[in-house]
């Protein structure tokens, strides 16, 4: 997801009634970069998380799902920006942006050999051309094609 869109989310558009993660996260046309509705599909692992998070240091199901400690109030996109910088800085990553988790998330997809139309579909890309620009080809890559 980009920053923009996980700046968006409510808890109730990751979280069912019970208090279960969904497996599926629908973006309004409202919360997306290219103002289309789309489908954003949740791995087991961070349906798990999301249940932790959204759920279990919450006392209520509503509202945004990332607030500031400071002010109580929703994270802005930059906020979120922001947020990752901090996280990369501490984690001593030089030169990561919250853009480079996608490009990262998209090439490792492209490593597995899974399909650049998949790919696609869950960066959220209307082109398939903006897809290719997204994931970054090593010399790993051309070694391990040529022992394939």
């Amino acid at each position: 997801m980009r920053a923009c869109e996980v700046a968006g989310l409510q808890v109730a558009d990751v979280a069912q009634a019970d208090g279960m993660a969904k497996a599926e996260i629908i973006l309004k046309a409202s919360q997306t970069k290219g103002s289309k509705p789309r489908t954003v599909y949740v791995s087991k692992r961070l349906q798990k998380e999301i249940v932790l998070c959204a759920v279990t240091d919450r006392n209520d199901a509503v509202g945004s799902l990332f607030t500031s400690q400071k002010t109580n109030r929703a994270f802005t996109a930059h906020g979120v920006v922001l947020l990752l910088k901090g996280i990369y800085e501490d984690a001593n990553v030089s030169g990561a942006s919250s853009h480079s988790g996608r490009r990262t998330f998209l090439t490792r997809l492209a490593e597995r050999g899974i399909s650049p139309f998949v790919m696609k579909k869950l960066a959220g890309h209307a082109n398939i051309a903006t897809t290719q620009r997204y994931v970054e080809v090593g010399e790993h890559q051309l070694r391990g094609a040529l022992e394939q």
